[in-house]
């Protein structure tokens, strides 16, 4: 019998004896791998373990470079030649189907070709999710619903995301994100540079967002892990394993994402989309007529919730507010009393709107911190759905450039 027609396993070790006894020889040229479409092993593959939301990393070495995904068990191994872990694990548990955790070709170990089948699209797409400029545009005129391989129905966009140690504030923001047409659109369509190394947050917040609109996803949810361990590692874990503010991780991830995408002109999709303009006046606490005006820029409105009602009554009736009485904070005549830069000092502002953004980000106070512990105002905030006017907010100077003042 030949050692062609031995199992796997009897194979490389017939094959690794041969090698021993012969003398040694110069190394050969990296021969190209040959293809084949009927490997006998296609039916062995079990979906239901694969996961590829997680960093692709060996579980032996913890190396992340050369790794595959053994598609019978899900776990993650280096290499593919002989005396590497991934040719180990396919002896030891006669595992013979892997894909490249890169490009997502699949191999058999330890045969040694590369498997060439249709089938097999869908485990790729999954590991490598991508969408034509077609895709991108359908998504705006079409809801779409899919089902994962359990049975669960999702729609991709609308998605859940894992809570990884406390990352629940990040989910959100991203899940925000993730409904910004201009913001989605330009993270799904994203390619890194080639002539340089990816951005870790900008390639894996792009990896993300196409996760959430995969509509062939084998889960009807989305683990942020890659996203989460990339924002850790550029912030020196100060967004890391803790419980933090969403707006604080917001403020810094606009911030990043204006930095590293913005051209030559210093502009940038993130302040194209959120960028507003605030006009404030500034006086002294007791000298109201000395007045000085100047304009800020933001990316988001910060409200103030009304303070929280002293006595309760037996009901425990949780106070509501309509958000037009918040935005009121921005019709230039409420007056909003502030200890001045210096801290010796007050100073009373009045705020007002210069410029709306295509999308505006409301941001509702509702932690402060007192002598003792962090007080929490449980206030509901009441919200139409559509047709916010934001009309009468607007510096009077200023109506001609905002033409469209509702959302």
């Amino acid at each position: 019998m030949s050692a062609q027609d031995l199992p796997p396993a009897k194979r490389a070790a017939a094959e690794e004896e041969e090698e021993d006894d012969e003398a040694p020889v110069k190394k050969k040229k990296m021969e190209e791998v040959p293809q084949r479409m009927d490997c006998p092993y296609l039916g062995t593959i079990n979906r239901h373990v694969l996961d590829f939301d997680f960093e692709k990393l060996c579980s032996m070495t913890l190396s992340g470079d050369n790794v595959y995904c053994d598609l019978v068990d899900g776990k993650f191994f280096q290499g593919r030649g002989k005396e590497t872990p991934a040719y180990r694990h396919a002896l030891e548990k006669g595992h013979y189907v892997w894909m490249n955790a890169v490009d997502g070709k699949v191999y058999c170990i330890p045969d040694g070709y590369e498997v060439v089948d249709k089938s097999l699209e869908d485990i790729k797409y999954n590991l490598i999710p991508f969408f034509d400029e077609e895709e991108i545009e359908f998504m705006s005129t079409r809801v779409r619903y899919s089902k994962a391989l359990d049975g669960t129905d999702y729609i991709p966009g609308c998605i859940g995301l894992n809570n990884i140690q406390d990352s629940d504030y990040q989910n959100v923001v991203i899940q925000m994100l993730c409904t910004v047409i201009p913001i989605r659109n330009y993270f799904l369509g994203y390619q890194p540079p080639s002539e340089r190394k990816p951005d870790p947050v900008l390639a894996t917040i792009s990896q993300l967002f196409r996760k959430m609109y995969n509509p062939r996803n084998f889960k009807g949810i989305v683990s942020p892990h890659e996203f989460y361990q990339a924002v850790g590692r550029v912030t020196q874990k100060k967004f890391y394993a803790k419980q933090m503010d969403p707006v604080a991780f917001f403020s810094w991830l606009m911030g990043y994402l204006h930095k590293k995408s913005r051209d030559k002109k210093g502009d940038s999709l993130i302040h194209d989309v959120f960028q507003g303009e605030v006009q404030v006046k500034l006086c002294p606490a007791h000298e109201e007529s000395r007045i000085t005006e100047s304009k800020e820029k933001t990316v988001f409105l910060t409200l103030e919730l009304p303070d929280e009602p002293l006595f309760k009554d037996n009901l425990d009736f949780i106070p509501q507010v309509p958000l037009f009485n918040l935005l009121e904070k921005f019709n230039g005549e409420k007056p909003f009393e502030k200890i001045a830069k210096g801290g010796e000092s007050r100073e009373i502002r009045r705020y007002s709107l210069r410029r709306l953004p295509p999308y505006v980000i409301c941001v509702v106070k509702r932690f402060r911190n007192n002598n003792f512990f962090v007080e929490k105002n449980p206030t509901i905030v009441t919200f139409p759905l559509k047709g916010l006017d934001l009309r009468d907010y607007i510096h009077p100077d200023c109506q001609p450039a905002n033409p469209e003042t509702k959302y």
